[in-house]
C-alpha cells in the first residue's frame, strides 16, 4: 500500500514521472525479450496494468494469448482486449440456444439473481460482505419521501484501474465524482445520495478508507447526502430511488432488475450490449442526460437483464481449473485465502480427485473452439 497514493494523476509530480519512465523501460525490455525469443503463447493474469504491455506487443504479432484468472479463462485479441470486451458477444451467443434452452436458462438466472437480493455472494465471490440483506438497517434514514427526483451515486474506488474496461466519459473516477458534486449544486430540483460499498475486511479495508476520505473531500460543499455504507440496496430500492449513476458497476443490472433506470458513464461496461441501461461516452451527452432525467422513459425488459445475468455469471464458467470453484472457496473459508498457504494445503489434499486427463481435455476443447471465453460449453463433453 503506497502511502503516497493519490486519487488522480498529477503529471508534474516526481512519482508519476518515475512511474512513466519505468513503464516505458518495461516496454523496451519486453520488446527485446520477444525479439530474442520465439514466443508461441502468452499467459497473463490481466490485460491491464503493466502486464498489458507484453499482451499488446504479442497481439500485434498474432501470438496466441490467454488471460488466466482464478475463476475466468479468456482468449485475448484486439476484439477482446479490455475487461468486459467479451460481453458484447452475449446476445449473439444466447440467440443460438433453442427456445426450450433459452427458457431454462432464464429461469435458472432468475433463481440465482434473486438469491443475491437475499444476501448471497456466491456469484460474486470477491464480495466478502453482501450489499443486499433482508435485515433492516436502522443506522440512518434512507431516501426522503418527496416529489423530487432522487439520484443514487454508486462510486468505484480511487485506487484500482479506472480504465480497466476502456475509456469513459471522465479522465478518472476522481473527475467523475468532482463533476457530480458540482452538478448537485446546480440541479437543486434533484435529491442527491451517494453510497460506497459495504464495509469489508482484508485488502479492501485500506481501499475503502482511502475512497471514503476522498469522497468526503469532493462532496464537502455539495448537496450530496452520504448514506451509511452498510445501508442495503434493498432498503434503498424500497425507499423509492429514481435513478442510479455508475461507470461500469454491477448495480447496472441489479437495479435494472428492480426496474430502476441506471446511467453508465461508459459504453465499455459489461451491460453495454443490452438496452436495459443508458450508456454514453460523451461528456456533452452525459451532461444532457443528467440535466433531463425527468424526460427519460426507459423501457426495461427483465428478460434482457436475466439474459445478461445468465451469460455473465452462469454460462461463463468459473470452473476452468477446479471442477467446483465455489466448493474450493467454501473449503478455504475466504475468497482472499486462495492466495495463501491454505490454498496449497487444499490442493495437496484434493489433487488426487482432479483428473489430469479431464482437465487437459476441457482446456483443449476451449483452445480448439477459438471462442473468447471458457464456458460451460467447454466444461462438458
Amino acid at each position: 500500500r503506497n502511502k503516497k497514493q493519490k486519487p488522480t494523476i498529477d503529471i508534474n509530480s516526481d512519482d508519476f514521472n518515475k512511474f512513466l519512465f519505468q513503464f516505458i523501460s518495461l516496454f523496451f525490455a519486453w520488446q527485446e525479450i520477444f525479439i530474442k525469443n520465439n514466443v508461441k503463447t502468452l499467459l497473463v493474469s490481466h490485460s491491464c496494468y503493466t502486464m498489458g504491455i507484453p499482451v499488446r506487443i504479442l497481439l500485434r504479432k498474432k501470438v496466441l494469448t490467454f488471460e488466466v484468472k482464478e475463476n475466468r479463462l479468456k482468449r485475448l485479441d484486439y476484439s477482446n482486449l479490455n475487461h468486459y470486451s467479451e460481453t458484447t458477444l452475449y446476445p449473439s451467443i444466447f440467440k443460438k440456444f433453442d427456445n426450450k434452452q433459452k427458457k431454462t436458462n432464464l429461469e435458472y438466472a432468475n433463481i440465482n439473481l434473486n438469491k443475491r437480493f437475499e444476501g448471497s455472494t456466491l456469484d460474486l465471490p470477491y464480495v466478502t460482505n453482501s450489499a443486499f440483506n433482508k435485515k433492516v438497517n436502522k443506522i440512518d434514514p434512507i431516501i426522503k419521501k418527496t416529489k423530487k427526483i432522487k439520484i443514487l451515486i454508486l462510486p468505484h474506488d480511487f485506487v484500482d484501474a479506472p480504465h480497466i474496461a476502456g475509456d469513459f466519459v471522465f479522465a478518472d473516477m476522481y473527475e467523475w465524482i468532482k463533476y457530480l458534486s458540482a452538478k448537485s449544486n446546480k440541479k437543486i430540483e434533484y435529491e442527491w445520495y451517494l453510497k460506497t460499498h459495504p464495509k469489508m475486511g482484508d485488502k479492501y479495508k485500506w481501499y475503502q478508507n482511502f475512497t471514503k476520505q476522498i469522497i468526503n473531500k469532493l462532496t464537502l460543499n455539495s448537496r450530496i447526502k452520504i448514506l451509511n455504507p452498510d445501508t442495503t440496496h434493498n432498503e434503498i430500492i424500497n425507499s423509492g430511488i429514481d435513478f442510479v449513476l455508475t461507470v461500469f458497476g454491477t448495480p447496472a443490472h441489479e437495479y435494472a432488475f428492480k426496474e430502476v433506470p441506471v446511467v453508465n458513464a461508459s459504453i465499455f461496461n459489461p451491460h453495454s450490449a443490452y438496452k436495459f441501461n443508458i450508456h454514453t461516452n460523451k461528456l456533452s451527452e452525459y451532461d444532457k442526460i443528467i440535466d433531463n432525467l425527468k424526460k427519460i422513459k426507459l423501457k426495461i425488459k427483465k428478460k434482457e437483464v436475466l439474459e445478461f445475468y445468465y451469460m455473465h455469471f452462469l454460462y461463463a464458467s468459473k470452473d476452468w481449473f477446479f471442477n467446483d470453484y465455489a466448493k474450493m472457496l467454501k473449503s478455504l473459508g475466504n475468497y482472499h485465502f486462495q492466495w495463501s498457504d491454505k490454498f496449497y494445503e487444499y490442493w495437496i489434499l484434493n489433487s488426487k480427485n482432479n483428473s489430469k486427463k479431464e482437465f487437459y481435455e476441457k482446456i483443449a476443447r476451449f483452445i480448439d473452439s477459438k471462442d473468447l471465453i471458457f464456458s460451460i460449453k467447454h466444461q462438458n463433453k
